[in-house]
């Protein structure tokens, strides 16, 4: 498997596959962290009202 040998566009064709499917776990992960913390958020704000205020 090594990428060395190949001469020819394929070696570039391989190293964009690469890229992208990094670019796209990327992406991926910081989508699911947003989700995360938006959804921690929400909770949050909707656990951090009292049900009967202070006094």
């Amino acid at each position: 498997m090594s990428i060395c040998g190949v001469s020819g566009p394929w070696k570039d064709v391989a190293f964009v596959v690469l890229l992208v499917m990094s670019f796209l776990e990327a992406v991926h992960a910081a989508y699911n962290r947003a989700q995360g913390c938006l959804y921690a958020r929400v909770t949050q704000s909707r656990y951090r009202i009292p049900e009967r205020p202070y006094r």
